[in-house]
């Protein structure tokens, strides 16, 4: 029977099968159903055909009627083809109403799936960045709030109109009619919503704001000020070549002022690191600076206690090496130098005993020289305080055997201002760039001014090639010569000596130089306090090459990055992840919810009243149900019913079921 009066109903039964009857069905009726649509002896039953007249013109539902009606395939007539392409067709147009109905809600979530991305993108490109100055002092923190503004409006719009759909999907089977005010308030809010998955995802929902607060974390960060590669804004002092700058004579060279009192500063055990020695330049107080390399001064210390030589004929223990150095009686230390190790600035032993006398408990003996290297760092200031630590392998310098010594080498490889290493490209022939010829057999260089002053070097017979500036390192022969004096005359024959009694030891009881005295510590001196004084004084003698370089310009620095404070954000994405949670459940409840709803449009209801109101005002309880409800009311006294909670009680007494009847959709009371 045609639907009365809603024009709403008529399109919620739009797209009805073929198999729908008029009168109201129960569950027990799809095996029915089924019989009467492929009924092989009467084709497509009378009472379908019937049907198929009361629904709305047009669509799949009116392919299937006019096949019904004009190819109804009978037995042996060959049509049952056109039959199966006809609900081929109904399949796809219920389809396309499934789509059509749940569009917006599909919609909403594509939204909020959007929104989640879009602040994931923005926050992933400020992750570990200053906070940015947008016009009109927008912040981050207000962008992720619009944001999450808009995913949670979306979401919970989708969560709600699935939550509001199943509460009519609910009543395909009698329910109390107070369910339905229970499943309406879950889908409005998050009271009394422990209910079901939907209110669940509700309460997700709400959490969501609160929650997205704590995504942002502000630190303190440094940040780039400047690049300029000459800028005087970050720069650290290092040398390839170095030399003295006071001469005496033919030959003859002498330390001038800084160079002596690096080389004090050194013998007293200061500094305690290479950075002590370095003043760098840093605007901002915090700079950062590439690898680079220097010439510096490097160390060696070695065990040769198996070298000692002793005796007590004279009724006293005496000690000795080959270098010369002897210890007796009343002699605890001594130090001399080595004349039998070459290549070296400075090469001394030492020579000590813990107790002088008659009785020696111990004696040892340590060998430590000083040489030039190239050594790399890796630099940076903070705060104001500059540091430094030793990176890679150092590399020694080629002793040149000239009428007094130097030091000279070329190198293939050498580290660039962004600190990364760089080819030399060494060439047979001299260019702009390659302007020293070097010795390819011991990589020194022919242009040497003891070379050319003393003819020790043949250019016309030793192989060369030709290499640039930045890959040539050079200790003169002026500087290698003035220390080894400076240094012969401060440590060679120094010793440690007992002022009073020989049989003990105290520290108020010895006497010697003071470098001498703190070598010997106590009688405690073992090669890790020998190889640290040792250190001491390459650091502080590296200092001084290094500030005084004589470089030009190019090589004297390296050029940092200086940096300023800035207030950075930090992205904690372990708080994001219950935004996308809640995402992927609420996606995975509206798909459950279609396809329910979508199943059921074969055999019972095709409505997506979802949240409408006015979908109670047409379709409510039946005639006969408020009648006897009516009643009911008046003989309990309950009188009209006004009073939401009056409502609600006696909904809860009533069990009903949405089906379709003489007029229309209702609630029939069970």
């Amino acid at each position: 029977m045609p639907v009365q009066g809603s024009h709403e109903s008529s399109t919620l039964l739009a797209d009805v099968p073929p198999s729908t009857t008029s009168q109201p069905l129960e569950d027990d009726d799809s095996e029915s159903i089924e019989t009467q649509r492929y009924d092989s002896t009467n084709g497509l039953n009378e009472s379908r055909n019937s049907d198929l007249e009361t629904r709305s013109n047009g669509g799949a539902n009116d392919m299937i009627e006019d096949g019904a009606s004009d190819q109804a395939p009978r037995p042996g007539s060959g049509k049952a083809a056109t039959e199966s392409k006809l609900l081929q067709q109904y399949a796809k147009s219920r389809l396309c109403t499934t789509f059509r109905i749940w569009s917006t809600e599909l919609l909403s979530l594509l939204v909020a799936a959007l929104s989640l991305v879009a602040l994931v993108l923005i926050l992933s490109l400020h992750q570990g960045q200053p906070r940015p100055q947008w016009p009109y002092k927008i912040t981050v923190n207000a962008l992720i709030s619009v944001f999450i503004a808009l995913f949670k409006a979306a979401l919970l719009f989708a969560v709600a109109e699935g939550t509001s759909q199943l509460k009519w999907l609910l009543f395909k089977k009698p329910h109390a009619l107070a369910d339905m005010e229970r499943i309406d308030r879950v889908s409005r809010g998050a009271w009394g919503s422990a209910l079901n998955f939907g209110a669940f995802l509700t309460i997700l929902g709400l959490l969501v704001d609160p929650v997205s607060q704590q995504i942002i974390q502000d630190y303190t960060c440094l940040r780039n000020v400047s690049n300029a590669i000459n800028s005087t804004d970050a720069r650290a002092p290092r040398t390839q070549t170095f030399d003295t700058r006071q001469r005496l004579g033919p030959l003859d060279y002498s330390l001038v002022g800084f160079e002596q009192v690096a080389a004090y500063n050194g013998l007293m055990g200061s500094p305690t690191s290479s950075s002590e020695s370095i003043k760098a330049s840093c605007s901002t107080g915090n700079c950062t600076f590439p690898a680079f390399q220097s010439l510096a001064m490097c160390r060696s210390c070695s065990d040769i206690s198996s070298t000692i030589s002793s005796n007590n004929e004279s009724g006293f223990w005496n000690m000795s090496l080959a270098s010369g150095a002897t210890i007796g009686a009343g002699t605890l230390m001594m130090t001399t130098e080595n004349k039998l190790v070459n290549a070296t600035v400075f090469t001394f032993d030492g020579l000590l005993t813990r107790i002088a006398g008659w009785n020696p408990v111990s004696s040892a003996a340590y060998r430590c020289s000083l040489f030039p290297c190239i050594k790399s760092y890796e630099a940076s200031v903070t705060n104001g305080v500059y540091s430094e630590r030793e990176v890679g392998v150092d590399i020694n310098l080629t002793y040149v055997d000239l009428p007094k010594n130097g030091f000279a080498l070329a190198t293939n490889l050498t580290l660039s201002n962004t600190g990364s290493f760089i080819s030399c490209n060494a060439t047979p022939y001299n260019t702009s760039d390659n302007t020293i010829q070097i010795r390819t057999d011991t990589m020194t260089p022919y242009d040497d001014p003891f070379a050319r002053e003393y003819g020790r070097l043949n250019a016309s017979t030793s192989p060369a090639m030709w290499y640039p500036t930045r890959c040539f390192w050079r200790l003169g022969a002026g500087f290698t010569m003035a220390m080894h004096s400076f240094l012969f005359a401060q440590i060679s024959d120094s010793w440690v000596e007992i002022l009073h009694d020989y049989n003990s030891l105290s520290a108020n009881e010895t006497g010697g130089d003071p470098w001498t005295t703190q070598l010997f510590k106590e009688g405690q001196a073992t090669q890790q306090s020998f190889e640290s004084f040792m250190d001491g004084l390459a650091w502080s003698i590296t200092g001084a090459m290094r500030q005084k370089s004589l470089d030009s310009s190019d090589l004297t620095f390296v050029h940092g990055q200086a940096q300023r404070e800035a207030i950075c954000i930090k992205v904690r994405w372990a708080w994001i992840s219950l935004a996308a949670a809640v995402l992927g459940l609420a996606v995975l409840f509206l798909c459950t919810v279609i396809v329910t709803a979508h199943r059921s449009m074969d055999y019972w209801w095709q409505g997506d009243w979802k949240s409408s109101s006015l979908a109670l005002m047409w379709h409510g309880l039946d005639d006969s149900a408020v009648v006897r409800q009516r009643h009911e009311l008046e003989k309990s006294g309950e009188g009209l019913l006004v009073q939401q909670k009056d409502l609600y009680q006696s909904a809860k007494r009533i069990r009903v079921k949405l089906i379709r009847g003489d007029n229309g959709w209702r609630f029939s009371e069970q």
